[in-house]
């Protein structure tokens, strides 16, 4: 009996607890009617803020479901003024949007749910009129009465990553009182964080606005962790779509467009302070007045991963760094750039994509710079500062005065295994097109290693240097514009950039590029992904090796060349699964096909005799026909013999490669 007893009891306690943990979510719907308890999509809140509050009370409740709608604060942090009605995060709590919930009160005819962020879009917005109109954005008059943050978290709340926010639209914002420093409400249209580090992911922050900084987020002494969200078309004095002050915020697959610092600097982002970390994110068609157009750094130490830059740009008096602009000084370690691309940036005045001036040293490894352009330093402009590029390829960049690196006033910049091809200035493609020296009164220099740099004369010294062409694939793409998406950058068998780096040259893998966790081996990966130490036997070794790979030497600019089994298609290959016969793609890098001459098991063949007819003992369908051998004479004979002389050869080759790797 007493067993029994012990057997209901841990039923009837699994039970409330599931009961419990079902009554841990509560659901807010805008379609529901009044008088709901949040417990199910049928008796749904209507009311956000009724969600939070209940949640604020009630530590069981950890998450919050909100059907797609339009939903607007309506607590006010400070009594009697209407403008600081706001959203606040919990601690502990996730609150999530996008689901179907039960649209006209019709929770029968789908599953509420149903969790889609852009069928059922769930809106936050700072409208508390409802009547804003996106022609007269960012300070017209339907504006003015929106709430100053869509959501606030002032200091005192100490958020922390258990307060989530997931899968919203937070717009309307508009945080437009008087610029200070000690005015919140200048700050974070969309969402203003103070010793917050809250988790926000799959979110939108679109049409926010601040009179200071962060149109779209502002963070202050916090760091969040933001991913896969979007920043658009926002606007701010400085960074318009987000702004962080000693703040080190973690952002991974976000997109920064077309937002914009209307009178400082940071189009997309506006950096004072801290150490910010930007993984596989995009920064497009973001606008400056004077200073970065898609991000700006002060005193700041981005480290910036796979990133791509494009149509950023800045304009004004002394307009500088149509994608980056950083200004630091001696004591701040500088900026980080791997494996990140920036195409068709402009600035008025100074470096089209980059521009850095103070002491501090910066990193720039597997870069590619393309079609960016400046009055000079059509890529680069350096001020006083020593930064390392280490396998960047800069190319088709235009400037009035260097195309390709301007230099100035007692910088010394190191370039190692680059190339710097067609970038022009008004004079055309020299030497001096692709690096300049703007400081003749008190000169910098150039040092210049293992690096292809077209008309090269060899008076900026180094070793190991090249002003062959370097013989891209197609340096123009099938637009027959430089600098756009379609161009390929990579090299042709026959180039004089394979194998001819400096293996001792790659800086340590600070940002763990392979994901295996080792950050102290040099950079293992080129800027597609691919492995960087790959011997092309077809190829003379003529760089500089090292004590650790002694037998393959790595090549010149972003892009190592490729070769049949890497996993990656290029332009000579139809197919590519790690050099080995698959179901669809043969060991040569061709698609398996009936008739092509090569037996490849793994796509059901018995045979392929190189062609498609009945009668010669393999059928059109690469079978073997019953009560026959297949025979191959004459002209398919040879065929075969060469087949299994170069499929000899293939198969040694890739045994050697990975072997070596």
């Amino acid at each position: 009996m007493c067993s029994r007893c012990i057997t209901f009891g841990m039923f009837l306690s699994v039970a409330l607890a599931g009961s419990t943990q079902a009554q841990s979510i509560r659901y807010v719907d805008d379609d529901a009617p009044s008088g709901g308890d949040g417990l199910s999509w049928s008796t749904a809140y209507n009311n956000l803020q009724d969600a939070l509050s209940e949640a604020l009370g009630d530590p069981s409740i950890t998450e919050i479901r909100v059907a797609g709608g339009m939903y607007v604060p309506s607590v006010q942090t400070e009594p009697g003024v209407p403008r600081t009605e706001t959203f606040q995060l919990i601690n502990g709590v996730t609150l999530s949007g996008g689901y179907r919930g039960c649209p006209g009160g019709d929770c029968t005819s789908g599953d509420p749910d149903e969790l889609d962020i852009a069928l059922y879009e769930s809106i936050l917005s700072g409208d508390l009129n409802g009547d804003d109109d996106p022609g007269e954005f960012p300070d017209g008059p339907s504006f003015a009465e929106n709430c100053y943050h869509v959501f606030y978290h002032s200091e005192g709340l100490n958020l922390d990553e258990t307060a989530v926010l997931d899968g919203f639209t937070i717009t309307g914002g508009n945080a437009n009182n008087d610029f200070t420093v000690t005015s919140p409400h200048s700050y974070g249209g969309g969402m203003y964080n103070r010793y917050s580090n809250t988790t926000v992911t799959n979110c939108t922050f679109s049409a926010n606005s601040a009179y200071g900084r962060g149109g779209g987020m502002s963070n202050r002494y916090s760091n969040p962790t933001v991913t896969n969200c979007m920043f658009n078309a926002n606007s701010a004095d400085g960074g318009g779509g987000m702004s962080n002050f000693d703040s080190d915020p973690v952002l991974a697959g976000c997109a920064f467009i077309a937002n914009q610092a209307v009178d400082f600097a940071g189009g997309g982002v506006c950096n004072l302070g801290g150490s910010p970390t930007f993984a596989d994110c995009t920064f497009r068609e973001n606008q400056a007045h004077r200073l970065g157009g898609a991000i700006f750094n002060y005193e700041s130490s981005p480290t910036i991963i796979r990133c791509a830059f494009s149509v950023n740009s800045v304009w004004g008096f002394a307009a500088v760094g149509g994608a980056i602009s950083t200004s630091n000084s001696d004591h701040i370690v500088g900026l980080l750039l791997f494996s990140c691309v920036f195409q068709s940036n402009t600035a008025s005045t100074y470096g089209g994509a980059v521009y850095y001036e103070g002491d501090s040293p910066w990193t720039a490894a597997n870069c590619l710079f393309s079609g960016n352009a400046a009055s000079t330093g059509g890529a680069v402009f350096n001020h006083a500062s020593a930064p390392t590029l280490v396998n960047c390829t800069l190319t088709s960049n235009q400037a009035n005065a260097a195309g390709g690196i301007c230099n100035h006033l007692k910088g010394y910049p190191t370039l190692v295994n680059c190339i710097l091809w067609d970038n022009r200035d008004r004079d055309g493609t020299s030497e001096a097109a692709q690096l300049y020296e703007a400081e003749s009164t008190s000169p910098g220099m150039f040092y210049v290693d293992y690096s292809c740099v077209q008309g090269w004369t060899g008076q900026l010294g180094g070793v190991g240097n090249t002003g062959s062409d370097p013989l891209f694939v197609d340096r123009i793409g099938p637009d027959e514009i430089s600098g756009t998406d379609d161009d390929d950058l990579r090299l042709l068998p026959a180039s004089p950039c394979i194998d001819a780096g400096d293996n001792t040259a790659l800086p340590p893998d600070e940002a763990d590029l392979d994901g295996d966790g080792n950050t102290t081996e040099p950079i293992p990966l080129d800027l597609d992904g691919r492995n960087r130490f790959v011997d092309d036997f077809a190829t003379p070794d003529t760089g500089n090796p090292s004590p650790e790979v002694p037998d393959r030497i790595v090549d010149m600019g972003a892009h190592e060349f490729p070769f049949c089994g890497d996993g990656i298609v290029d332009y000579s290959e139809e197919c590519d699964e790690g050099g080995i016969d698959t179901s669809t793609c043969d060991a040569d890098c061709s698609f398996a096909e009936c008739g092509d001459a090569t037996l490849n098991v793994s796509a059901g063949e018995e045979c392929d005799d190189g062609n498609t007819a009945f009668g010669d003992g393999c059928n059109p369908y690469c079978r073997v026909e019953t009560g026959r051998i297949p025979t191959v004479t004459g002209w398919g004979l040879t065929v075969m013999l060469l087949l299994l002389l170069t499929g000899a050869k293939v198969y040694f080759d890739r045994r050697r490669r990975l072997s070596s790797a």
